[in-house]
């Protein structure tokens, strides 16, 4: 067997590992950008293409799509209304 060759751990380390880098690969290559990403950038058009592209297939999808883009925009407006936080907010507050 693989016990006693001095690169059998390696052979079992890139089996493993095989599978993750094809997969990692192959959704860099195949996924657009978050939608979500692509709004807070500007990126509306964009965003929409994604969300097209990601729902094919949705019935009424022009309607989901538009939700969704009013959604994480009203989502992004909450965010940048609340402000930044910092580590030490964690422990701040009614918990500790």
């Amino acid at each position: 067997g693989l016990v006693n060759i001095s690169w059998g751990w390696r052979l079992g380390f890139a089996v493993q590992c095989f599978p993750c880098v094809v997969i990692i690969g192959l959704t860099i290559c195949v996924l657009p950008e978050s939608p979500k990403y692509l709004i807070k950038r500007g990126n509306i058009e964009d965003a929409r293409r994604a969300l097209m592209l990601l729902g094919r297939g949705t019935a009424e999808l022009e309607k989901v799509v538009d939700f969704e883009i009013r959604s994480a925009e009203e989502e992004l407006a909450k965010l940048e209304q609340a402000g930044q936080g910092s580590f030490k907010d964690l422990f701040h507050g009614t918990v500790f």
